[in-house]
C-alpha cells in the first residue's frame, strides 16, 4: 500500500490585527461643580468672586481637553449664578468692612492721643511741671513728638486735615498738682483744625450708638467712649 504524500507545513497567518484603544471616559471638570456651588453659596456672602474665577478657569480647561472633560453646562450656570451674586455679597459685605475700617482708625487715634498725653507731661517736667500754654500748643509739643509729629496730630479719620485733635483750655498753663487726672486733656475734634483749643463745645460727636470718641486724660490715659459717657467728662481741673 502506498503512503499517503505528505503535505507541506501551513504557513503562517498574518498576525490579526489589535483593534485601537477604547478612548477614556470623560471626567466630570470638579471645577465646574465647585463654581456652581460657590455661586450658590454667594447668596450667603461667601463663594461669589471665588465662584467667578471658578467657572471661567474650568470652561477654558474643558475647551482645551479635547472632550476629556465634560460639565460646560456647570460652569456657565456657575458663571452666571456667581456674576449675579458678586453685586450682592459686595453689599453685604460693604458693612463689615466699614466697621473695621472705622475700628481701626479709632485705635490709632488711641495710640496719637497717647503721644500727645506722653509729650504734655515731658513739657511739664521740663516746665516746673507746668502743662503748655494754649497758644500754639501743636508747636510747643512738637519737639516732645519727635519725627512723627505729624502723624501724631493728625486723625486718621480726617486724613486730609492737618490736626484733628483739640487742648482742653481749662488745663492749658496750670500745674500739674492742680490738674485732677480725671479732667480732659486732649480730644478728638467735630471739626478739623490746628491749635484748637476750648472744651466740650469742640468735641466730636458719634453720628451712631456703635461709634466712638477718643478722650485723653490728664494722667496719660486713653478712652475711647461712646455717646451715652460723654455727658459724664470732665472738663475743668
Amino acid at each position: 500500500m502506498t503512503p499517503p504524500p505528505l503535505q507541506p507545513p501551513p504557513l503562517p497567518s498574518a498576525a490579526a490585527p489589535v483593534p485601537p484603544p477604547l478612548p477614556a471616559p470623560a471626567k466630570l471638570s470638579a471645577l465646574a461643580v465647585v463654581s456652581l456651588v460657590l455661586g450658590v453659596l454667594g447668596c450667603t456672602g461667601l463663594g461669589a468672586l471665588a465662584g467667578l474665577i471658578c467657572g471661567i478657569v474650568a470652561l477654558v480647561r474643558i475647551n482645551r481637553s479635547g472632550g476629556r472633560l465634560t460639565g460646560r453646562g456647570l460652569a456657565i450656570a456657575g458663571l452666571v449664578v456667581s456674576a449675579l451674586m458678586v453685586p450682592v455679597s459686595a453689599g453685604m459685605m460693604l458693612p463689615a468692612l466699614s466697621k473695621a475700617k472705622s475700628k481701626a482708625q479709632s485705635i490709632a487715634s488711641v495710640n496719637n492721643l497717647k503721644q500727645l498725653g506722653l509729650a504734655a507731661r515731658i513739657y511739664s517736667t521740663d516746665h516746673a511741671d507746668t502743662f503748655p500754654l494754649a497758644e500754639r500748643w501743636t508747636e510747643t509739643l512738637r519737639p516732645f513728638l519727635g519725627a512723627n509729629a505729624d502723624e501724631f496730630l493728625r486723625r486718621p479719620a480726617n486724613a486730609g486735615a492737618a490736626c484733628g485733635y483739640g487742648y482742653n483750655r481749662a488745663v492749658a498753663g496750670k500745674k500739674e498738682a492742680e490738674v485732677d487726672p480725671e479732667t480732659v486733656l486732649f480730644f478728638e475734634l467735630e471739626t478739623p483744625e490746628c491749635d484748637a483749643v476750648g472744651g466740650e463745645e469742640l468735641l466730636r460727636h458719634p453720628r451712631s450708638k456703635g461709634e466712638t470718641v477718643v478722650v485723653g486724660y490728664a494722667d496719660g490715659s486713653v478712652m475711647q467712649l461712646r455717646m451715652d459717657r460723654l455727658a459724664g467728662l470732665r472738663w475743668e481741673p
